[in-house]
């Protein structure tokens, strides 16, 4: 029994993490998805007559926000732009009074949008994820360029010093002389 409720925790730990490579949406399904959002907003201020006046400038944010990631879709500051004005947009349709007439075909498109909050947020993590490997790489300390560095030189030579001690050979041999006296 106890097996059961451990596997069964396991399987609910891993279905909640979603997997940074598919949640990271290229090209044209960022672009539809985008898309998607600002037409879904647009057709939720005709469904709530409130919510035309005080979205408005939200929905102008996200159309900036969809230029500027059409032209870089990898620019994490205008994801996270159109992230957050999409999060303040249903925040604000939370707060304006629903009409009586509100249709279960109206809420769906609500519900469309907060699916639509969780597959950016997970799309913008996985986005940072790949900027924060992309600057550090697994080689912190650049030991592959010495590598290759030292690959090109011939081994040492105990009659021939190189690296600093090379560099100063010549004046480790005056210093003996005066100290010999000669």
């Amino acid at each position: 029994m106890k097996k059961l409720w451990l596997i069964c925790f396991a399987v609910t730990l891993l279905a909640q993490q979603p997997e940074s490579s598919q949640a990271l949406m290229t090209g044209k399904d960022l672009l539809d998805s985008y898309q998607r959002v600002i037409q879904l907003m647009e057709s939720t201020t005709v469904s709530v007559p409130e919510l035309a006046r005080a979205g408005a400038p939200l929905i102008e944010n996200e159309r900036q926000a969809f230029a500027n990631v059409r032209v870089n879709p990898t620019d994490a500051v205008s994801n996270y732009a159109f992230l957050t004005n999409l999060r303040a947009y249903l925040a604000l349709s939370d707060a304006v009074p629903k009409p009586f007439s509100f249709s279960a075909g109206q809420q769906t498109q609500f519900n469309e949008l907060r699916d639509a909050v969780v597959r950016t947020e997970n799309h913008f993590r996985a986005l940072i994820e790949l900027k924060d490997r992309q600057l550090r790489t697994p080689d912190r300390d650049n030991l592959t360029r010495y590598g290759e560095m030292d690959s090109r030189t011939s081994p040492p030579q105990p009659d021939k010093p190189r690296g600093l001690s090379g560099r100063f050979h010549h004046r480790r041999l005056a210093a003996e002389r005066v100290f010999r006296g000669s």
